[in-house]
C-alpha cells in the first residue's frame, strides 16, 4: 500500500465502504451518489483511492448516443485491507461519539 492510504479521510473511507457493499465490489460513481453520497465527495474519494492503488477503473460502453460510463472497483488484492481500514475508521468514529 502507498502512503496516501493513510491520508484517506473518514468520509473517503465511507465511500469505499459503499463500494465494497456493491455487487462484485464494483459500481459506477452515480450508483454511490444515488446511495446518498455527495457527488463531489464520491469522485474525489474514488480518484484518491485509485491513486493509492485501492481502486481500479474501466470504461463501459453504453447504448448508442449515451456517453460511456466509468466503472470503479476495489482492487481484488486490496479488498481485505480496504475492509479493515473502513471498519477501523467506523470504530474510531463511534468511540469519539461515546
Amino acid at each position: 500500500m502507498q502512503s496516501d492510504v493513510c491520508n484517506l479521510t473518514p468520509c473517503q473511507l465511507r465511500v469505499l465502504a459503499g463500494l465494497l457493499d456493491c455487487d462484485g465490489h464494483e459500481a459506477y460513481g452515480y450508483t454511490l451518489i444515488k446511495a446518498g453520497f455527495n457527488q463531489t465527495t464520491v469522485y474525489r474519494s474514488l480518484k484518491r483511492a485509485e491513486h493509492a492503488g485501492l481502486v481500479s477503473t474501466r470504461w463501459v460502453r453504453t447504448e448508442t448516443g449515451q456517453p460511456d460510463r466509468r466503472m470503479y472497483r476495489v482492487v481484488p488484492s486490496m479488498v481485505d485491507d480496504v475492509r479493515a481500514m473502513t471498519e477501523r475508521s467506523a470504530r474510531n468514529h463511534l468511540s469519539r461519539l461515546i
